[in-house]
């Protein structure tokens, strides 16, 4: 029987190999893997992944659109924010709150964390993200990205979540990730 299951697997592989996979695939593959998964980390991927896709299309219609600029203030890193980056931020934080499955995120554009409502408080994800990662090279047409990071949360899922649920080594991260916009749309998955 185990055999079977491998050359099945072998068998699949080979198919995605030949005929291509989607992202969302290869979400239902590897939770297929994992027989304790929930499906919550693979809908926050899918969240964030159609995030970044609206702000994707938002930077390319952006000198159409009349969105290019600066918006006056200063970024916690003390950057000069764009439209685009308010715009992007705004797309992300409102689209991860809906999500239901962060319990705070962190954001390079504020200066304090973002929690959800109420009913989500005990979500088990944090994510810290820069919903558009060199906004400030737009108008050279320069790609631009979103980064972001995960880490499962390890307070208590009774109450809101604590800084030191997201202020941890990268080595803990459930993932990380690097979403690059130009012509075309790349996910890099780490």
């Amino acid at each position: 029987m185990a055999q079977e299951v491998t050359k099945k697997k072998k068998l699949d592989s080979k198919k995605r190999d030949i005929l291509g996979i989607t992202v969302n695939q290869q979400l239902a593959y590897g939770q297929l893997e994992h027989p304790e998964a929930t499906g919550d980390f693979t809908q926050l991927l899918s969240e964030i992944i159609v995030s970044a896709k609206v702000v994707r299309n938002k930077v390319t219609l952006a000198g159409i659109a009349e969105v290019v600029g600066e918006v006056g203030d200063k970024n916690v890193q003390g950057e000069t924010v764009q439209i685009l980056d308010e715009l992007a931020n705004k797309i992300m934080i409102k689209r991860l709150l809906h999500s239901g499955m962060v319990c705070m995120i962190v954001s390079e554009e504020n200066h304090e964390p973002i929690y959800p409502p109420e009913k989500n408080l005990g979500a088990k994800y944090c994510v810290a993200i820069d919903p558009l990662d060199g906004s400030s090279n737009i108008a050279c047409n320069v790609p631009v990205g979103t980064i972001f990071g995960i880490w499962q949360r390890k307070s208590d899922s009774d109450r809101k979540a604590e800084l030191s649920d997201i202020l941890r080594p990268g080595r803990e991260m459930v993932c990380y990730s690097f979403l690059f916009f130009s012509f075309f749309f790349f996910f890099f998955v780490f």
